[in-house]
C-alpha cells in the first residue's frame, strides 16, 4: 500500500466518524427535543388536570361555593377524624392528608390533628396542652409546600 492510498483511506475513515458523529449527535438533539416536550406536556397535564391533595368531599351538598373556593363547617371537619379519613384545619385553612397519611411518609403523630384545629400542632409541634411533638421545632419550608398540595377550602366563618 503506497502512502497516497493510506492518506485516503484515512481521510476517508475520519470523515466517516466526524459524519457519523454529526448524524448521531442530530440523533441525540432530536431525543432529548422529545422528552423536553414530553416534560412539559407532563407539567402542563399535572398542574391543569391534576386535583389539588384529595379534593373529593364526602359532603357536597353541605359545602357552600364562593368564588370556586370550598367552605367547610368546623362540625364538617370534625367528621374527618382518623388516618382513613382526616381533615387538618391549619390556620384557617383545610386540608385533606388521608393520602399522606396512607402514604407512610409522616409519623403517626400527625393523626392527633384529624378533624380538629392542628394549628399549633403543625407550626409549633405541640399538642394544645403544650407536650413537644417530634423535634418540637417549626415545620420547614419544603413541608409548608408540601401541606399547599393537599389545600381543600377554608373554615366557614359564622
Amino acid at each position: 500500500m503506497d502512502l497516497n492510498n493510506f492518506y485516503l483511506l484515512f481521510l476517508f475513515s475520519l470523515v466517516s466518524l466526524l459524519m457519523l458523529g454529526c448524524v448521531s449527535q442530530n440523533s441525540n438533539l432530536d431525543e432529548a427535543k422529545t422528552i423536553k416536550q414530553e416534560d412539559n406536556s407532563l407539567n402542563t397535564n399535572y398542574e391543569k388536570n391534576q386535583p389539588v391533595g384529595n379534593q373529593q368531599s364526602s359532603e357536597p351538598n353541605n359545602t357552600s361555593f364562593s368564588e370556586d373556593k370550598k367552605f367547610f363547617t368546623m362540625e364538617q371537619i370534625s367528621k374527618h377524624n382518623n388516618k382513613n379519613d382526616c381533615y387538618l384545619l391549619i390556620e384557617g385553612k383545610v386540608y385533606d392528608v388521608t393520602k399522606f397519611i396512607a402514604s407512610g411518609k409522616h409519623p403517626p403523630d400527625i393523626e392527633m390533628g384529624c378533624g380538629k384545629d392542628a394549628t399549633i400542632l403543625f407550626k409549633q409541634r405541640r399538642t394544645p396542652d403544650g407536650q413537644i411533638i417530634g423535634s418540637g421545632k417549626p415545620h420547614s419550608a419544603k413541608a409548608e409546600e408540601l401541606l399547599q398540595t393537599f389545600y381543600i377550602g377554608d373554615l366557614k366563618q359564622d
